[in-house]
């Protein structure tokens, strides 16, 4: 285990290696979250860029077998940051997808270009259907709304 990814009142050598006596120590004790422990991991984890976790495993604790012993031990690591972590690196690499398509596409050097405009034409149709058709549903949801507070307003001043 790097020392670098431990909380600063953890030590291996204390504590022996063993991603198992490890577990969610890593990450909390007695309730208090190692904030700047999380915030390394994280890091790391979206530096890395790799989903399979396995080079993060590598870098963060420097073997795998021992990262999978800890994730499985740890709690914390398996059902609340991995989850999170994941998410938001797959919203950073499209990000960057889109990104670099949007720079072929508008590169006069590129022999990809056409295909680079058209795969962003397409993606931006789709998005604009989608949000066309959720404005509608939206739009449907609120009439209804607003179509049974009148039917109740109405009920309510005929019953008196």
């Amino acid at each position: 285990m790097k020392e670098e990814y431990l909380p600063d009142n953890f030590s291996v050598g204390e504590t022996g290696v063993g991603g198992a006596r490890f577990g969610n120590k890593i990450f909390c004790e007695k309730g208090h979250y190692y904030k700047d422990v999380i915030a390394k991991w994280k890091k790391a984890f979206l530096d890395i860029e790799d989903t399979t976790e396995y080079k993060f495993a590598l870098e963060v604790v420097g073997d795998w077998e021992e990262y999978q012993k800890i994730k499985n031990n740890s709690k914390i690591l398996r059902q609340e940051l991995l989850p999170k972590w994941h998410a938001e690196l797959e919203v950073k690499l499209r990000s960057e997808a889109i990104a670099t398509m949007i720079t072929d596409a508008t590169s006069p050097e590129s022999k990809s270009a056409p295909s680079s405009a058209k795969w962003l034409e397409a993606k931006l149709s789709s998005l604009d259907k989608d949000r066309a058709k959720e404005d509608k549903e939206q739009a449907k949801d609120r009439d209804e709304g607003t179509l049974d507070n009148v039917t109740k307003l109405y009920d309510k001043i005929k019953s008196k």
